[in-house]
């Protein structure tokens, strides 16, 4: 769910994705977008993002919904709702299903942002493309019943890591684009398997495509 002010209000969005929801299996949503559609559904606010995910998901008949959560890296910092967080961010992401929640917040990725760019669109790549290789259509069926729950419950959290992961890395660069490759990504998932994983501000051959993708005045700054 990626919302443009400037091409209509919230709820006119949700009223052309309404209709599209019986062809889904994924929707993915922001925190503010979460607690904007519980009452526009009709739900009574809720306690956590899991809740609200729960709640959304068994409302609109959907096998999955997931939300990226990101916090400042340093917990006495205060917490804004900017992408680029004060000391670097700390960010998991949550996934609503229909036996559970796969939670990839207790091996959480931190990070310090180039450019807020990109991120949401990293994890959506990252999530699908592990979920695929998962072959997780076959362990869900078409009315979201999940057929081997803990089996499914950890071929989703792996999606949310390569998603997480993946997110933070394109964040290395300026812009839509990125330069992360598939070597790097898997090197990164083996290196920090099952445990919190704090990437560098870049690694140096992050450095060479940020330096080429970034606008003229950054380039101009790292070259002083």
């Amino acid at each position: 769910l990626n919302h443009r002010p400037a091409l209509g209000s919230f709820e006119e969005l949700w009223e052309v994705i309404k209709r599209h929801l019986p062809s889904l299996a994924l929707l993915m949503v922001s925190e503010r977008d979460a607690e904007r559609l519980l009452p526009l559904c009709g739900l009574p606010a809720a306690e956590s993002i899991e809740a609200a995910l729960s709640a959304l998901r068994r409302h609109c008949g959907l096998p999955l919904v997931a939300c990226c959560v990101k916090r400042a890296r340093d917990a006495d910092a205060a917490q804004t709702t900017s992408t680029l967080k004060a000391g670097g961010n700390r960010r998991w992401s949550v996934v609503a299903f229909d036996d559970g929640i796969a939670s990839t917040e207790l091996i959480p990725v931190e990070h310090a942002p180039l450019d807020p760019l990109g991120g949401g669109d990293a994890w959506m790549a990252g999530f699908v493309s592990s979920a695929l290789e998962a072959d997780i259509s076959t362990k869900i069926s078409p009315l979201g019943k999940a057929e081997g729950t803990a089996d499914l419950s950890e071929c989703l959290r792996l999606a949310c890591r390569r998603g997480d992961l993946m997110a933070a890395l394109s964040q290395n660069f300026y812009g839509d684009l990125t330069g992360v490759t598939a070597a790097q990504l898997r090197e990164l998932e083996q290196s920090y398997s099952g445990k919190l994983a704090m990437l560098s501000p870049q690694t140096p051959s992050a450095q060479a495509g940020a330096q080429r993708m970034a606008p003229m005045g950054a380039q101009a700054k790292a070259g002083d």
